[in-house]
Formats: structure tokens, sequence, C-alpha cells
């Protein structure tokens, strides 16, 4: 789930909210384009009018994104907007930084360097006006000041300055070298500037809260620094320069050595380092502690700039720890997500305390509420969000932040929960390139241009967290509204129409109270009404029903395919619809679909095409199985062996499978003669053959952890029998029914 956190974890499919200021509902490629000529309708204030910022957002994001406004570079200074980076060389060039209520952003000239005339512009977030700007001559670094009540600055010509957000007007708070390049950081203990002073020496300069100079100094270092990306970082009452070899952490009050480092350390805020494994202390002040993670430990210590929280992690699960890992709790239902290669994220949401552990192995992450080391759920590849039942109490309510996630092709992002992964809002754009950028709570931002330029992007658009459960109609290429046939059913009072697909002889309808939460699918087939109260969205594009007899009725987008499956997995009733609605996708619909492979038109020849091509894309993905689990019984590495390669492969093919099973969950057979039944069998063979991958990749782990003699494959080998069994039947109707009238490929059981 770039982007930031956890993100690139699932593909979800677009679903969007937008709502211009006054409250028009308008087509998303409006919103984000404008005019089709590359021009902005937004009315910008004239730099320098010192206009007071719009209130803030206070909006929920589980109610999804309200469009704001667009900037074009162009119009404010020329050139592009700075954007985020792999490795921000300034705090401008993550993208706009907040202070005071106001954003601050970076125009850079078209055709310019980083250290030519660049142009600072503050913002007002509410309404997307210039509030003033100024140009500079060369280098910059801002960042937000103490408490965040003003931009700290420094520039080419040596002036450290705080800068007035409404205003822009500045206080000087002292002059350092002319044309050495500086950076700065804060925090709300106070702020330091470090700079060039040429060969193996290095400036400090420390400010108060207030601006008044706490000291400046000068120290050695051991290898002349590179500033290929920011080499400064503060936490607390400490701050942090990383060069290639040496890093040097130091009081932010006085700018006393706490130590010298080969290697990066984690900081603490206080008088404490944690040093990872490999980082080695070669000074160390009196008075500080160096707590050394051992060799045989694994612990990291995340931060998100304010909370600090150590995490341990072995065989028994995740411990969630005090910043220098001690008062470790562990955390009750992780035991089976331990692997040697992790990751934690922290996240302030609401103003509670989340933790997202990322095993990058199997790609599942778990989140876990911090103060009180509760398990809330795991996200995977391949089964989406999964929560316990703690989940409910203890998710926030107001979502007040966003992830953001490549969405199909190249130029579309969309805006997800930072926790579940849920899809709250969509780009469904034409733009070349995107960048998203953090800001400030309450808003998603992103740059975006339809040509690529390494620098930074023309447009900046807003979105903030919508006030109150919206929903927005968007038909694509078409432009215009959709609207709704008559008699469909009514919506229960108080949720909002989040659906809708008509057939011949009927209709689908889904009501709910935000995209990711519907509450009743109504189904109606000459003229009688089926309702399910048992309503759910699947994480990627298909509403569901629960019946009452324990069958399912479920509408997908992406194929327009309404299906009623019984309890026991057999196909009741499949139609398709050539005229369906999904809130913010209107009747744009992809032209391909899962493994990239075009979706069917409505003939019987496209429907058994699209069943070969899919079944021929999946298996050239699961080559790898066989050698893998052959390795793994074989033990071919020794009993202690490493056996990560072998869980990867497995891995990649259990996500395989799902994607697999996921699009044949949706995939149209209405024309193909004996089609429903062709299908079921087929949808049973293959979800015999996930379970095996997910209990091959269990035995694979228990190798791993344990050992050759620890594990078993018995409940992957029984799962594979039955797969195998399920195979059978499929290629048999499908060799006798398919193959002589389409004159398509005949299959074998190792082909499915």
């Amino acid at each position: 789930m770039t982007i930031r956190r956890h993100l690139g974890i699932l593909l979800i499919l677009p679903i969007v909210l937008a709502t211009t200021s006054c409250g028009v509902s308008l087509p998303l490629s409006d919103l984000l384009f404008p005019n089709r000529d590359g021009g902005s309708s937004t009315n910008l204030t004239p730099a320098g009018s010192g206009g007071k910022a719009g209130a803030l957002r206070e909006g929920n994001f589980r109610n999804g994104a309200e469009f704001l406004w667009t900037l074009d570079a162009e119009d404010v200074g020329g050139g592009r907007w700075e954007m985020p980076h792999d490795d921000p060389t300034t705090g401008l060039a993550a993208g706009p930084i907040a202070a005071g209520g106001v954003w601050l952003a970076k125009v850079i000239p078209a055709g310019s360097g980083l250290y030519e005339a660049n142009t600072l512009v503050a913002l007002d977030p509410a309404r997307g006006e210039v509030i003033w700007s100024k140009e500079e001559a060369g280098w910059e670094d801002c960042v937000a000041g103490p408490g965040g009540r003003e931009f700290l600055c420094v520039f080419d010509d040596g002036r450290v300055a705080y800068l007035d957000p409404e205003s822009g007007v500045e206080r000087v708070l002292l002059h350092a070298k002319q044309g050495a390049r500086s950076f700065a950081a804060a925090t709300a203990d106070g702020a330091v500037v470090i700079q060039e002073t040429g060969g193996l020496t290095l400036g400090i300069h420390g400010v108060a809260p207030d601006g008044t100079e706490r000291y400046a100094k000068t120290i050695d270092l051991e290898a002349e620094a590179v500033y290929d990306f920011k080499p400064l970082s503060a936490l607390g009452g400490q701050a942090q320069f990383s060069g290639y070899d040496e890093s040097i952490v130091f009081d932010l009050a006085t700018g006393a050595e706490q130590g010298r480092f080969r290697g990066s350390v984690w900081l603490t805020g206080e008088a404490a380092i944690v040093l990872p494994k490999g980082a080695e202390a070669t000074t160390s002040a009196a008075g500080v502690r160096m707590v050394e993670i051992p060799e045989d430990q694994d612990a990291q210590v995340p931060s998100d700039g304010d909370t600090v929280v150590g995490v341990r992690t072995d065989p028994g699960g995740v411990q969630v720890c005090g910043p220098i890992l001690d008062g470790c709790v562990q955390v009750p239902g992780t035991q089976e997500l331990w692997e040697p290669s992790w990751s934690a994220v922290l996240d302030q949401i609401d103003g509670r305390t989340y933790l997202s552990y990322v095993a990058h192995q199997s790609g599942h992450t778990a989140v876990i509420d911090v103060e009180k080391a509760t398990l809330l759920g795991i996200f995977s590849e391949y089964s989406g969000w999964e929560p316990t039942p703690a989940a409910e109490a203890l998710l926030p309510a107001r979502v007040d932040m966003v992830n953001w996630d490549n969405l199909w092709g190249e130029g579309r992002k969309s805006i997800r929960h930072p926790l579940t992964g849920a899809t709250l809002g969509v780009l469904n754009s034409d733009a070349g390139s995107l960048a998203p950028a953090d800001v400030a709570p309450g808003y998603a931002v992103i740059g975006w241009d339809r040509e690529e330029w390494s620098l930074g992007t023309r447009y900046l658009t807003a979105f903030g967290a919508a006030t109150e459960p919206k929903e927005l109609r968007l038909t694509g290429e078409s432009e215009q509204a959709a609207s709704v046939p008559d008699g469909l059913p009514t919506c229960p009072e108080g949720t909002f129409l989040l659906a809708w697909a008509t057939f011949p002889n009927g209709s689908i309808t889904v009501c709910g109270y935000h995209i990711d939460d519907p509450t009743v699918v109504i189904h109606v087939r000459d003229g009688q009404e089926m309702v399910s109260s048992h309503a759910s969205f699947d994480g990627v594009s298909t509403y569901l029903g629960r019946l009452s007899d324990g069958g399912t009725m479920s509408l997908s987008f992406e194929s327009g395919v309404f299906e009623i499956v019984a309890q026991d997995g057999a196909i009741e009733m499949q139609t398709r619809s050539d005229l369906i609605w999904f809130v913010a996708l209107g009747q744009w619909r992809p032209s391909a679909g899962q493994f990239d492979v075009t979706l069917p038109d409505a003939t019987a020849e496209g429907q058994v095409r699209y069943l070969t091509e899919l079944l021929a894309s999946s298996k050239s993905a699961r080559s790898s199985l066989v050698e893998a689990n052959t390795s793994l019984r074989e033990c071919s590495k020794g009993p202690d062996g490493d056996y990560a390669d072998e869980i990867v492969a497995i891995d990649k093919v259990t996500r395989n499978r799902a994607e697999l099973l996921s699009a044949l969950a949706a995939a149209p057979v209405d024309l193909v003669p004996e089609g429903q039944a062709l299908l079921e069998e087929l949808r049973v063979s293959i979800r015999h053959s996930l379970d095996a991958d997910i209990a091959f990749a269990a035995w694979a782990r228990g190798i791993q952890r344990d050992g050759c003699t620890g594990a078993s494959s018995g409940d992957g080998v029984t799962a594979s029998e039955k797969a195998t069994a399920a195979k059978q039947v499929f290629v048999a109707r499908w060799n006798n029914v398919i193959v002589p009238e389409f004159l398509v490929a005949s299959l074998a059981a190792a082909d499915v």
C-alpha cells in the first residue's frame, strides 16, 4: 500500500468522492484538468497581497475526499512546482510544508538547475490562493519552525530567518557563510542549522524557540560531506548529521556532541541513542546512554517525527517497547507474522498512535494500537484487510491523513486508508506523472504533469477530507452526469446510492453509508425483490450481499456481471449488464482485467477467449512453485539452511492464484455452452490450489524457523490432491464441450 508508509500492497479499483467548494458535483477529469488547453480555473490572489488563510479542514476522509483547488505553476512563477524526490535534499524538495495554517511551496523556473533562482510561494490551503511570493537566488532550505508557528529558512546569502506565514516578512536570526549550502531542522525544543564551511569542517548554529541564537560552533569531520540527500534531522532534544561514512548526534539546546558513529543510528529525543546492527560508536559523551541491539535480536525504533516507539520481534511475535527498547509488551496474535525481513512504520491518526509491522517476504502488514499493544488487523496482498474483534473500537473514527497507491496504469493514484488500505478516493486522470506529498492533516495533495519533468510538476491539486458523506457520479469520457433509471428501489433513509445495474428483466441496487460500507443489496427480477442486509465490498471492484439461505449475490463493476451463487458454490444465475454505475466510477470501465488480459466482448467467443488467456497468463507466473517445493521437501540447503528464496517463490504463486480466483469471480460465461457448470468447476479447483499454496507457505516458514524436521507439508499435499481431482473434472468438460465448438487448445490439469 509510495508514496509513503506501507503502500503498494494491493491494487484496488478507483472510487472517488469529490465536490467543488460551491457544492456542485463535477467529473473529476474536469476538476483535475479544469481547461483541456492546460490553463487553470483557479482565481489567483496576486503575490504579496497579504491575504488571510481560510479555516483548516476538520473533515473525515472516511466520508470521502472533496476537491479543493488546482494551481498551475506557470501562473504563479513560471516553471514547475518542486515535488517529492526519492531522497529529498531540502525540506521543500518533499513538497509543500505547513506552518501557521499556511503552506509554503517552491517553484523552479523552467530550464533552471537546483541552485538557480527559485520562487517561494505561500498558499492558502482552503482556497488555493497565493498569499505572497518571493524570489530567491540560489540555495534555500525551509522547514516548519518550533511549534509550527513560522517557517524557518536558510538562504544562499547566509540569512537564517523566520518567515511570517501570513505576510512573508522575515525576522532574520543570524547570518551564516554566504554561498554555502545550509540545512535546517526544528522540533518544539528549538532549531539547528548546519552549514558547509569547506573541507573537513561543519558549522552548527543553535536557535531557541523564540529565535535567539543559542550557540555557534565548528566541528571536524572525518571525511568531506557530499550532500546528495538532506543530511540533518532532529527529534525532541536531539539532532543528527548523517554523512556517508559518519553520523554525529548532538544536543539540540547546547550543541554538545552526544556521540559519533559508523553508520546511521536511531534518535530517542532524549539523552539516549539506539545503535542498529552494524552501527558502531566511535565516541560517546558521559551521561548519554548507548543501546546496542544484540546480534541475536531483531529490533527497530520507528518515529513519526514526534513520537518514538521501540519494536522487537522474534518467533513469539511482535513486542511494543519504549524508545530505548525497554518495558516491552508482547502483542497477542502476532506469533505467525515473524520473519527475518521486516520494517515498522509509526502513524499518528486523530491523536492516536498506530504501528504498522510490515513483513516483506509474505507481504503482510499487521496494524497495532501502540497504547493498548493490541493487534487490530492484518492487510495482505491476496486477502485484503482482515480485522480482529478489537478493530471496531480502536481504529480511528476520524481519518485525517491518507496513503496513496498506484492504480492500474501510469498516471492514476488511489487515496487509501492509512491503516486498513480501504479505498477512500482516486485521481482518475490522464496525467503523465503524479507525485503525492504529505503536507497537513485533513488534506491529500498531489503534483501532476502531462509531461515528464525531472525536477517537478506543473500542477498542484489539493483535496480535503469531506465534512459529511458525499457522492459523485462520473461517466469517464462522456463527462455527463449519470442519470438513475426509473423504477430502481429507493435507498433506506440516511444511506447513499453506491451502485446500480440494469438487465432486460430486472436490476440490482447497492446502498450504504460510504463506498466501503454498503448496508443493503436489492435485486429485482421479473418484478420480485430479493434483499440482502448483509452487504460487503470485496476491496477490489465487487459488491456482495449474503442471502438468508447462505448463498451470495454479487455485482462486479469490472466485467459487468451479476451473479447468484449457492452456499455450496454452485452458480444459480449469471447475467451481464451493459448499463452499470458505481459511485465515482460512472460508466467508465477498464479495457483489461487481471494479468492485463483484455476483457471479453458480449460474445461466446470473447468469453472463451478471456478464460483461455487468463489461464495461460496465470500458468506462466507459477513456474517456480515445483522447484521451491522440491527444494524444501529434499531439504536441499541443509536442515538449518536459509529458505527465504523458496518462501518468496511460494508467496508469489499464492498471490498469482488469488488474483486468478478474483478474476474468475467476475468472469462472464452466460453465452458459453455449459458455461455456469464450467466456471463453477474451475473456481473449485483454483480454491483448492490456493488452499494448497497457503499451506505450503506455512510449511516453508516452519522450516525457515525450526529446521527441516520441525514442519509437515501434509495439509498442502491434501489440498493439492483435491485441486488435481477438481482440475480433471474441469478439463474434461472443457475438452469435450469447448474445444470442438470454439477450436481452442485442449487443456490438461497442469495447465490450470
